[in-house]
């Protein structure tokens, strides 16, 4: 109906070769897209469309529903997220959860011998720098004569 409608607007006659053609090409389309696709193209030229053109526009025609299901989709899951953040927000779940932060905290503190011996031992020991070994004086200067060694030997046999 709606080819006969389009040549109608085209002021063409249409041989039965090519409308048969176009039913063809179009059956897996559903009735309703195939209609506002030739009612899209009326409203676009005053010709009759190719095949490929008719393609072109169910093209545009997926892309616009592509889109329009992405949006809603975003949209849907902005709500979820707004209705989320509305729960963390709530008081009562502020005090749930400072509540669950406390006891999480009791179960993993240390116990206070430990803690003890812990304050002892950093107050004697240095720190290092970096958390590797800790060296003295003497041992970082032979650990520097040794690989100022290791690089001489490395130069002389590369030479």
């Amino acid at each position: 109906m709606e080819l006969v409608l389009t040549a109608q607007n085209a002021k063409v006659s249409v041989s039965a070769e090519l409308q048969s053609e176009f039913v063809r090409e179009f059956t897996n389309e559903s009735p309703e897209l195939i209609e506002r696709v030739f009612r899209a193209w009326r409203r676009r030229s005053k010709f009759m469309p190719t095949i490929s053109e008719i393609f072109d526009l169910l093209e545009e025609e997926a892309v616009a529903r592509y889109q329009e299901r992405e949006g809603e989709r975003r949209a849907t899951l902005k709500a979820e997220v707004d209705a989320a953040r509305e729960n963390w927000e709530d008081p009562e779940q502020r005090e749930w959860l400072a509540e669950q932060a406390k006891q999480l905290a009791d179960k993993l503190s240390i116990s206070p011998p430990v803690m003890a011996r812990r304050r002892f031992l950093m107050s004697v020991r240095p720190s290092p720098a970096s958390p590797g070994v800790v060296m003295n004086e003497e041992e970082i200067s032979k650990r520097r004569d040794h690989e100022r060694k290791e690089i001489r030997e490395y130069l002389n046999d590369a030479a």
